[in-house]
Formats: C-alpha cells, sequence, structure tokens
C-alpha cells in the first residue's frame, strides 16, 4: 500500500530514455513532471517552479494512485450518442 503522506510529494524524473514505453512506464509509476536529457538548466527550473507553483490533484482509484495525468483545466465535454440527440 502506498503512504498517503509520500503520495503527494512530486517527483521529477530525470532520464536519458525517450522511447514510449520508458515514458508510459515513469508515468504509470506516479511521476509528476518527465525530462529526458539533454535538456536545459531553464527546462528544469520550470519544472521545478511547476511541480511547486501549480501542483497536481492526487488521484485514488483501484488501478492507479498518483498526480492527476490531465494538463489542461475543466472536465471533459460530454459526448451524446446519435439517439441521443433528438431527446
Amino acid at each position: 500500500m502506498i503512504d498517503d503522506d509520500l503520495v503527494t510529494i512530486p517527483v521529477i524524473y530525470l532520464t536519458t530514455k525517450r522511447e514510449r514505453g520508458a515514458i508510459i512506464a515513469a508515468r504509470d509509476a506516479g511521476v509528476t513532471e518527465i525530462l529526458s536529457k539533454p535538456f536545459s538548466a531553464k527546462q528544469l527550473t520550470d519544472r521545478i517552479e511547476a511541480v511547486l507553483t501549480r501542483p497536481r490533484e492526487i488521484v485514488r482509484s483501484s488501478a492507479f494512485t498518483g498526480p492527476d495525468r490531465r494538463r489542461r483545466d475543466g472536465k471533459a465535454p460530454i459526448k451524446r450518442r446519435e439517439s441521443d440527440r433528438d431527446a
């Protein structure tokens, strides 16, 4: 079980890996931000500033516990079935 205090700590993952599978695995492990080498000092400070000033909500479900993966604010629009449009 994941310690509730630890799950709120932002993690910035610095890596040489750029493969999609490695990025997905890091994201699924609960990493808050990912930076692949090479990156600049500005990119790193921007990510540090982001995790400090715009913390992500924590999602808790049976499949995942960690930072919300969504980057945009607001709710996703409700898609209506073709048959519901006339109702």
